[in-house]
């Protein structure tokens, strides 16, 4: 079947006269909503995690991209006409089964090439009580409004940085230590419901060093309220990754690092109960576990959706 093409109307062509409508009636539900043979394929990807989704493309196409719940996702050249992306989940993702549209420019025109079925399942999440300083808490207001002003510099980090990939090859573990498994569990401070943690902690002794899981650029280093010292890494193609409660840092602002490179220690600064490391990431803006990075994804493979 060919590859479904889309052409910008004027408004007045959504009006349809009478024969038109009634040929468009006619024709079978599966032509309009299938334009591949790829589109019942399905993709299973718990909230929180990141899938991986393959595609050939015919030789005159443009780069794919692909769209999934409204956001971008970013494909990357994987050899020959072959590209790869990593789709990210949300940690609060609807559940179920959602379509994603993979596209090129082929003829002058947006053609979508395939609309796999993408299942988010249920994270099955823990709960985590912690007890913490009221002052850690209950916030003053000039305090509020550093979390706000630091809260809208990393929306805005979220909403920058380049398409093209900057890494590469297989991602390591940023810290050797004990992974905790706290990544998306629903926080209980102080008694008090609050928002999903959104990282991975690591235990580690205090000064171990924390290195780059992946080629990058290092924005935002520095002190942050409930993160102490901080590191946010660009990977680019919609992914960052961020590490918290740092002792040390050791890489400014606008840095390239390369995989295995000390971007800081281990510490216990900013809003922590104990030495380790806060790892956290950000593909196509959703909150996933970043640990899912170095663990093979649920993959898909498109082939070559009319090629």
């Amino acid at each position: 079947m060919r590859p479904l093409r889309i052409k910008a109307r004027g408004p007045s062509s959504g009006r349809l006269r009478g024969g038109c409508a009634a040929i468009l009636l006619a024709l079978p539900l599966a032509l309009l909503a299938a334009p591949s043979a790829t589109a019942a394929t399905d993709l299973a990807v718990p909230q929180g995690g990141v899938g991986r989704i393959a595609v050939t493309i015919a030789p005159d196409d443009s780069a794919p991209w692909g769209s999934f719940l409204g956001r971008t996702v970013y494909f990357r050249p994987d050899g020959g006409r072959r590209f790869t992306a990593l789709l990210g989940i949300d940690v609060d993702g609807p559940t179920g089964p959602h379509p994603m549209n993979v596209m090129v420019v082929r003829d002058g025109a947006t053609r979508v090439l395939a609309r796999p079925t993408v299942e988010v399942r249920p994270g099955g999440f823990g709960t985590q009580r912690l007890t913490l300083p009221r002052n850690q808490v209950d916030l003053d207001p000039p305090t509020l409004e550093r979390v706000a002003r630091e809260k809208a510099q990393v929306g805005a980090l979220w909403r920058s940085g380049t398409p093209r990939a900057l890494w590469g090859g297989p991602w390591r573990m940023p810290v050797e230590g004990e992974v905790l498994h706290s990544f998306g569990f629903r926080r209980i401070i102080n008694g008090e419901p609050r928002s999903p943690h959104n990282g991975e902690d690591i235990a580690a002794p205090m000064g171990t060093p924390v290195v780059a899981p992946n080629d990058g650029v290092a924005r935002l280093t520095g002190e942050r309220f409930f993160g102490g010292r901080t590191v946010f890494l660009e990977h680019g193609g919609g992914l960052f990754t961020f590490y918290m409660h740092l002792s040390d840092i050791a890489v400014e602002d606008g840095q390239e690092v390369k995989k295995g490179e000390v971007i800081g220690k281990v510490g216990q600064s900013g809003r922590a109960t104990g030495p380790h490391l806060h790892w956290g990431g950000r593909l196509n803006d959703a909150r996933i576990n970043p640990i899912l990075l170095v663990e093979p994804e649920p993959s898909l493979d498109l082939g070559s959706p009319g090629g």
